[in-house]
């Protein structure tokens, strides 16, 4: 009489086999998981700061007309803005590159977050009426995560003024 109550070498090696299989798949699943939540919380961190910013920047220019903007000396991380009620702010980013200052507000990047130069852009459009805003001035700040190299976080502004009442130069 033969004894069938255990399991064979060949049934115990198949089960190792398929619970490791699963094993693996269920870890990678973890893993992908795990990244995607972590890059997902800083796009989100940083999209965050990002429309805090926009909303400043654009609230100055929306409600206070923009005379001049300079360079603060030879910082191409600083710009100041000059608005025509007589106030100046400033456009600052530190030089890590891990805080952002506009006027009375400071913006501290998340870890492995930076900054890199201020840009400023100015462009004319022809119009046949001097009353029409032709020119654009456009400001990027792009923003950077080490994890993440290859996407760009940053700051874009738009705003539309009339050289021939304020002429804004760079």
């Amino acid at each position: 009489m033969r004894n069938n109550k255990g399991f064979t070498i060949v049934e115990l090696i198949t089960s190792f086999a398929l619970a490791s299989v699963v094993m693996i798949f269920l870890f990678t699943i973890v893993m992908f998981l795990k990244n995607n939540f972590i890059y997902k919380s800083v796009k989100t961190d940083l999209i965050i700061k990002q429309s805090l910013l926009s909303k400043e920047l654009n609230k100055d220019f929306r409600n206070n007309q923009l005379v001049s903007l300079n360079t603060c000396s030879t910082n191409s991380k600083c710009f100041e803005y000059h608005f025509v009620d007589g106030t100046t702010k400033k456009l600052t980013i530190s030089d890590s590159g891990d805080m952002i200052k506009y006027g009375d507000y400071t913006y501290k990047l998340s870890d492995s977050s930076y900054a890199g130069k201020i840009n400023s852009n100015i462009e004319y459009i022809t119009v046949d009426n001097n009353l029409v805003n032709n020119g654009i001035l456009i400001i990027e700040i792009p923003i950077y995560n080490k994890k993440y190299p290859d996407d760009n976080f940053g700051v874009k502004v738009i705003y539309q003024f009339n050289s021939n009442i304020y002429n804004i130069s760079i």
